[in-house]
């Protein structure tokens, strides 16, 4: 290999003592954090004491996956939309039909942005998320009669959950305030009705009023919580209880349950970390990640997030492999824009097999050998990094939960997204890393990680059907 190849790949290597210092030092985090929020402050304010958010969900029910019934969920987190319905069946199993819907259709005829324009009343994207319900509720024949009406012969009211993935202040389970619009959307802020400083469940429900849903809101969540709440649900009897969920694709973050929550001043069990934004000076951060940081969108900001999304991951080798000036690299580089998608089939490749190392296919053209072999070793390091990196965070929260309930020995990770369940030894990698991490901190647990699909459709529905018949 040659040795500036070699040097750039080591950069990117975490040993084991610095994984463990890391570890801890999240933990660390983790704890402060809990106790900033005690005494009545904000965790994340001050990032060089806690960099964690670590929001409250007010969720304080975990299903147990033998709830039998109807609910609905609204899923928004950007210019499309869903409405989701979940057919409880028992025994961990779930019956999903949804339809969806762009935002960005025109509004009344102009707005070309459709209802995420300024200038677009907030009642006006309510309505659309309504209507939206109702033809899923008007149009779905195999809903059970017994849950279609009540004891009038009215329609009854259908629990909902809205999973809504925008910056809000949690009030309670079914109420949270939008601080600010993020991904472009502006809907209402040129206009008299705003969206912005409201309570997103109360507007909703008001507009399920306007159009004569029978809908109750009973809960806002966010999709990391919708994940460990739909893996509670729907792993097997007998696997472990489900405690902390982990969103891994574009984006990445981590929410777990609490044991001492309510000693911490929380209203609910489970706590979103909102984990992107950890940061710590022990985090091996290079050259590198300095200039992909100050080139973003957000600089200073997502530290972590910087260095373990797939966001991040094609851009990140795309920078890497520019430094070691190979002329063949540079060449492909010049026209081609690697992408996580391409890191990932890079670091897979065989290069035993002749075919393999002369074609990727993701970039439907011919490369020599030797380039192949510099983008698959430094894929392959950066994917290993953000995986270590992923192990040294879920273990640190393994280890919050069993530090202060000893009695657990053995919890469950629901794990959602592209980046860690498209590729198989990614998945592999954290699962060892945690365990190594654990046992290196002198704890005993088994933890699995399950796949969880939906957590922003299912998950939220079922919180709505907990809260429901609580």
């Amino acid at each position: 290999m040659d040795p500036r190849l070699t040097k750039l790949v080591e950069s990117l290597e975490l040993s084991k003592v610095l994984m463990i210092k890391i570890c801890q030092a999240f933990q660390r985090h983790l704890s402060q954090g809990l106790l900033i929020h005690k005494n009545g402050g904000i965790p994340g304010e001050d990032v060089s004491i806690c960099s964690l958010k670590m929001l409250d969900s007010c969720i304080t029910n975990i299903p147990s996956g033998k709830e039998t019934g109807v609910c609905y969920g609204l899923d928004f987190g950007g210019s499309n939309f869903r409405a989701v319905k979940a057919v409880l069946c028992g025994k961990g199993r779930i019956e999903i039909f949804q339809n969806s819907a762009s935002l960005k259709e025109s509004f009344q005829g102009h707005c070309p942005e459709g209802l995420v324009h300024a200038e677009v009343p907030g009642t006006h994207l309510f309505d659309r998320f309504s209507l939206q319900l109702k033809d899923l509720i008007d149009h779905r024949e195999d809903t059970p009669m017994e849950c279609s009406m009540n004891a009038e012969n009215n329609p009854a009211v259908v629990p909902l959950g809205f999973t809504f993935s925008f910056p809000c202040l949690q009030e309670s389970l079914n109420a949270a305030r939008l601080i600010t619009w993020t991904k472009e959307i502006e809907t209402g802020r040129a206009t008299e009705c705003k969206v912005e400083g409201k309570d997103v469940a109360k507007m909703l429900q008001e507009a399920f009023l306007r159009h004569s849903i029978p809908a109750r809101v009973f809960a806002v969540i966010n999709d990391t919580v919708g994940t460990l709440i739909s893996c509670a649900y729907q792993k097997s009897e007998d696997d472990p209880d489900c405690l902390i969920g982990l969103i891994l694709g574009t984006g990445s973050n981590v929410c777990y349950y609490e044991p001492m929550a309510q000693e911490f001043n929380y209203k609910g069990n489970v706590i979103n970390l909102e984990y992107g934004s950890f940061f710590d000076p022990i985090l091996p951060r290079n050259e590198v990640d300095i200039e992909l940081d100050r080139s973003s969108s957000n600089p200073g900001g997502q530290s972590f997030e910087k260095l373990v999304s797939g966001r991040y991951i094609g851009e990140l080798v795309q920078k890497y492999c520019m430094k070691l000036d190979d002329p063949a690299v540079l060449d492909l580089l010049e026209t081609y824009i690697l992408d996580t998608k391409d890191a990932a089939a890079l670091a897979t490749l065989e290069t035993s097999n002749p075919t393999s190392s002369n074609i990727v296919n993701t970039m439907k053209r011919i490369l020599p050998s030797s380039t192949v072999n510099i983008l698959k070793a430094l894929s392959l390091a950066i994917f290993n990094r953000s995986a270590d990196l992923i192990s040294c965070s879920l273990a640190a929260t393994v280890l919050r939960i069993i530090t202060y309930s000893p009695e657990i020995s053995r919890l469950s990770i629901g794990v959602d997204g592209s980046l860690i369940l498209k590729n198989e030894f990614y998945f592999e990698r954290v699962t060892c890393g945690i365990s190594s991490l654990i046992e290196s901190a002198g704890k005993k647990c088994d933890v699995k990680l399950i796949p969880t699909d939906d957590g922003s459709g299912k998950g939220a529905a079922l919180v709505a059907f907990v809260a429901s018949r609580s």
